[in-house]
């Protein structure tokens, strides 16, 4: 019943999510409904078992979370920003709660401690929901040049440290507890303590890498293993700590001090954005010379908008830079060389290709364009595949099947999330899209005919 609770549960969020999503509604939102349903207050169809699990597993991925955050966060970002990012930790927080506090009793018929007890509860921010949002704005650009999502993320880490002392303080007055100074005291000595043991944290592990230098799915359990070290140090209780808040530290540390360890982790979790590939793509394609945005909207039938938020996030992820060099224009450029460039990019490059389907050698259409080991035969030395590989960029296709059943009257039609030929400005898919395309592909001749087509490139 236990791994049916799991199945039932992950297949509900997703029905409901999807659902919502399509009311244009937050997708959060069918999961928490899926929750609700699911659980022991409406149908009670979970396993004891997993309900008694939930809120570990609800820690693991709050320390997740926030470690990307910690890997995100730039301590050049937060300098920039100063005296907000400070403020944003507790004076939010702090007016909700006076405001709930002074309006209480007159719309709640509650006692004073009472309303204060209710406002430490609508005070709280959940990370769990900020941190995310605040990540796919800064992937996307938005609000980047002011460090608005930084500010927003910085505050949102720390402002339950604050709300969960007064809460804890509000309900022991309400018992008959009263309130003593060393639970006031609890407040900045969690951040002191949660800092100092997340920093240390960072340079302990930052040295065992130099040694040890595990990848992929290794270190991100290495890290793990460390963050919830940390977290098991604020439930031990001995003197006020934030676990949270030390595995934010120890993450940025790492980030600091081992950028290749950093980026390795955060290339888990992290991919580009569709706009930002095609414009990446263009770029090195472009030679490496400075290049202006603008045009680009047309040519890839995205608005400015979208341009611009695709451009931030490569210069947020230290792909290229900005810099106006013709009037008030905006220019992209880099430092380093196609092929460097290229390959810092790779491990953030998705999928071009959604998925594969079957069709009819006669349902091929004008729309269609030459893929996979089709296209790589055409511009290598590569024999052409048994089995063609069309292009398209859409959705489904009438008729299209999952499995290849004749391979004489059918052929491959790979369904693309955008069109590589807006890239190459050409009827056929560019070079860096093809690669990419083919990046799963272990054939040693594959391999070997996309180093020979990208060094033409560089």
């Amino acid at each position: 019943m236990f791994l049916g609770s799991i199945a039932l549960l992950f297949l509900t969020c997703m029905l409901l999510a999807a659902l919502l999503q399509r009311l244009h509604l937050p997708p959060l939102l069918g999961m928490l409904l899926a929750g609700i349903l699911l659980g022991p207050s409406v149908l009670n169809l979970l396993d004891d078992g997993l309900l008694a699990i939930s809120g570990s597993l609800r820690k693991i991925a709050l320390l997740i979370i926030l470690a990307r955050a910690g890997l995100t966060l730039r301590r050049s970002d937060l300098k920039k920003v100063g005296r907000p990012a400070l403020l944003m930790c507790f004076v939010p927080a702090l007016c909700e709660l006076a405001a709930v506090t002074l309006l209480g009793p007159y719309f709640l018929d509650i006692s004073r401690l009472e309303a204060a007890i209710l406002g430490s509860v609508l005070a709280a921010v959940s990370p769990a929901v900020v941190v995310p949002q605040m990540l796919r704005l800064m992937e996307e650009g938005w609000g980047t040049e002011r460090c608005v999502p930084q500010l927003i993320l910085a505050g949102a880490s720390m402002d339950d440290i604050v709300v969960i002392v007064l809460f804890t303080a509000f309900n022991g007055l309400a018992q008959g507890s009263g309130v003593s100074g060393w639970q006031l005291a609890a407040v900045p000595v969690s951040v002191v303590t949660g800092l100092a043991g997340g920093m240390l944290a960072g340079l302990v592990l930052t040295l065992l890498l130099r040694r040890w230098k595990p990848e992929g799915l290794r270190l991100c359990l290495v890290f793990l293993s460390v963050a919830f070290l940390l977290a098991a140090l604020e439930d031990w209780g001995v003197v006020p700590f934030s676990g949270l808040l030390a595995v934010m530290a120890a993450a940025n540390l790492l980030q600091q001090r081992q950028p290749e360890a950093g980026d390795a982790l955060q290339r888990q979790l992290s991919q580009l954005w569709v706009p930002a590939q095609m414009l990446l793509f263009a770029y090195i394609l472009n030679g490496n010379e400075p290049m202006p945005m603008t045009p680009f909207a047309e040519r890839f039938a995205f608005s400015a908008m979208t341009i611009t938020r695709a451009a931030n996030q490569l210069v947020e992820l230290g792909l290229l830079n900005k810099s106006c060099s013709v009037g008030a224009q905006k220019m992209l450029c880099t430092e380093l060389d196609t092929k460097g460039l290229y390959q810092k990019a790779v491990p953030y490059l998705i999928q071009p290709v959604r998925t594969t389907v079957f069709i009819e050698k006669s349902a091929v259409t004008r729309d269609m364009f030459p893929a996979g080991l089709s296209a790589l035969s055409e511009m290598s030395m590569l024999n052409p595949p048994a089995v063609e590989t069309w292009g398209m960029v859409g959705g489904k296709i009438k008729g299209s099947a999952q499995k290849l059943i004749d391979s004489e009257k059918q052929c491959a039609l790979q369904l693309w999330r955008y069109d590589p030929r807006r890239i190459s400005q050409t009827g056929g898919v560019d070079v860096l899209s093809l690669a990419a395309s083919l990046a799963d592909d272990m054939d040693e001749r594959v391999e070997q005919c996309i180093e020979e087509i990208l060094e033409k490139v560089w």
